[in-house]
């Protein structure tokens, strides 16, 4: 499972004299466009661009290592498994989410739990060991208990992080 992001890449343009320009593109047409970078807007001829590369922000980018292991139990269904920040900033809080479904898609139970990874004191003082740093593994283990009149036919699993100084 890959995560869902929804990010706004920032296109970086080489130009022939290699000059590189990043910003946002706010007007383009067939001729040239406008880029707004941080000194402000730059009127581009388009016969002098070598090549556009959007570039990633630097932010946390969590993604499950293979499926995890499922433990099946009368009241309870438990999930443990890892986690990996393949990102280029650290996430923290992180919280692995399990919700539970019956056959017709209803929701029968949901619960979570956070990560076991890196250790990072915030500027609040507070210590937590649910932080991932680039490329580092995290491990997590979530039960989920379950009515005793319900079965569970599927499960969704997500993750969940912020991002504290």
């Amino acid at each position: 499972e890959k995560p869902t992001i929804n990010i706004n890449y920032v296109p970086e343009i080489t130009l022939s004299n290699g000059t590189t320009i990043q910003g946002t593109i706010v007007y383009e047409n067939a001729n040239e466009m406008i880029v707004e970078t941080k000194i402000g807007q730059l009127k581009i001829n388009k016969t002098e661009i070598t090549k556009i590369d959007d570039i990633l922000p630097p932010i946390a980018i969590l993604e499950f290592i293979g499926d995890g292991i499922e433990q099946i139990y009368k009241d309870k269904r438990a999930y443990k498994g890892t986690i990996k920040n393949i990102g280029l900033k650290r996430a923290d809080f992180i919280r692995v989410i399990y919700s539970l479904y019956d056959e017709n898609s209803n929701l029968i139970s949901t619960d979570s739990a956070f990560v076991s990874g890196d250790v990072k004191k915030y500027n609040s003082g507070i210590h937590s060991d649910a932080a991932l740093n680039q490329n580092n593994f995290g491990d997590y283990y979530v039960e989920v208990n379950i009515p005793n009149d319900k079965i569970v036919k599927y499960a969704l699993r997500e993750v969940r992080w912020e991002y504290y100084e």
